[in-house]
Order: C-alpha cells, then structure tokens, then sequence
C-alpha cells in the first residue's frame, strides 16, 4: 500500500505566504514529530501545545513549550473536525505574543460546532486541500489546495511501477532530526558530586514539571557531543532512555548555547538542563 501526503501541497503555499519569523507550532503532544518536519522545511523553529480533553468535542490548553512572542505561527495537524484542538492552541500561543497565526491542516472536516469557534478564534488563515469538501465559513480566511496534480502523480507512478515516495520530497527540506539518549538517576547532588560526575564524563540533568519531583540525571557527555555532531540543536527530537528500562520519553530541544540545554520533554512539562563542563551548577 503506498501512501500520498499532502505536505508537499501545504509546504510549497506556505512558504510563500509565511516569510518572517516563524514557529511550527504542534497542537497537541501526537504531532510532535509532524510539526517538527514542517519546522526544518519551513526553517522555522518548532514549539508545542499541551492540552487535556475535556469533552470528545472539547479541548483546553494548558501550557506552552517554546517560543512564539513576535513571531508568526503555524499550527500543523492532519485532521480537523470540531476545530477544538486548534483554536484552544491559538488563544495560548497568541496569549504568550504570537502575531498572525495559520492553521495548516490536510482534511477539513468542519462539523457544526466549528463554525462559530472558527469565527471567534485568533486564527488568520486555516490552510487545507480539497482531499473532503470543505465549507465556507463566513467571516473567516479558508484557503483550499488542490491535490488533483499529487493524486494523479502518484496513480501514473503507482501504474508504472515507478517509485511514490521520491514524489514527496520536497526541495530543500530536511527532515525531522531524532536522536538517543541514554540516562541514569543521578544518586547525589551539589557542586561537589558535579564536579565528579563531570570528571568521570558525564553531564548532570534534571528532570521537572507537573506534579512530580525533580529527578536529577546524568548523561554522559561522548553521547550529549556525538548528537551535537549531527546537528546544532534546535529542533531535535530526542528519545531519552532512563535507568535501561526500555522505555523512552520524546523531548525536543528547545534551545542550545555554550553552557546549557533546555529541554523540554513532549509527554508532559518537563525541563532538562544539561550543563557543560565549565559550566557551574
């Protein structure tokens, strides 16, 4: 079974329309990974919305991770129904001093109750394709994309025996970075254990947020320089590994200076400063 993507279609419309600074903005922690794709095509940075679902129709935001002030912004998802998810995102991003904001979704498909929160919302522009019939909303920017050229493409290459996927990359983009890590707890803390923890080659960490304790870490530096070798910080999904149990939280990078690494853990509000070595903590 061979897949059509209508990325491709939304990227090469926004990149005309969006020109300044921008954030691909995730509306929910699902879309992480899709947003972070439409952030390097874009060159734009990456940030997301963490939010909890009230109602099957109803959703609140609850906190920011990233950077949005003074910037334009584009909320990506690949459905859209009740419009819920994407307008709650909206009011908090342009709450934390967002300028215009797009809404780049693949299918429209606007029921009863999105109407008037569509109307009401921060919302520029929702970006679509015409993949469903999409309704007008009166009062409010829809811009509907045209998919025929991409579906017919990819039937033609479908009845040659051609490659499909080749006909989803896009021109310069450069796909989502992810990378691994592994952690420990780190048993004891301050600046004495630190300064051992460093001299044995690993970064002290922290993990907080929500209603858990801060959970220091340590990582070890050859794997914290080896991902930094790969890319240069900024809108890098990392899997972190805790304690070789197997299991692994998504984190994006939110920022990288000389001296530390704000992290921000995708499952729930979580910060990991990850200091160098000549770095006090």
């Amino acid at each position: 079974m061979d897949h059509l993507y209508s990325a491709p279609v939304l990227i090469k419309y926004l990149r005309k329309r969006m020109t300044g600074k921008t954030t691909v903005v995730s509306p929910d922690l699902g879309g992480l990974k899709m947003a972070s794709a439409y952030a390097e095509a874009l060159g734009a940075n990456l940030a997301i919305v963490a939010k909890e679902r009230k109602s099957a129709t109803e959703t609140e935001a609850l906190y920011l991770i990233g950077d949005v002030e003074n910037r334009d912004v584009l909320l990506v998802d690949d459905l859209t129904e009740t419009a819920g998810t994407l307008t709650s995102a909206a009011a908090i991003v342009k709450k934390h001093g967002a300028r215009n904001i797009y809404a780049g979704v693949a299918h429209a498909v606007l029921v009863d109750v999105a109407i008037p929160r569509l109307q009401k919302s921060e919302i520029t522009e929702l970006v679509t394709t015409n993949s469903t019939p999409v309704r007008t909303v009166e009062g409010f920017k829809v811009t509907v994309l045209c998919v025929s050229e991409l579906l017919g493409e990819g039937i033609k290459r479908i009845h040659n025996d051609e490659s499909v996927s080749s006909l989803f990359n896009i021109e310069n983009e450069k796909m989502a970075k992810q990378v691994k890590l592994k952690a420990e707890p780190r048993p004891d803390v301050g600046r004495s254990a630190v300064r051992k923890l460093r001299a044995r080659g690993f970064i002290p960490a922290v993990i907080y947020g929500g209603n858990d304790k801060p959970q220091p870490l340590q990582v070890s530096a050859r794997d914290i320089n080896a991902m930094m070798s790969q890319a240069s910080g900024e809108n890098v999904l990392v899997e972190l590994e805790i304690g070789g149990d197997g299991q692994s939280r998504t984190a994006l990078v939110q920022e990288v200076t000389t001296l530390s690494c704000p992290w921000r853990d995708s499952s729930r509000r979580f910060s990991r400063h990850l200091h160098g070595p000549d770095d006090s903590s």
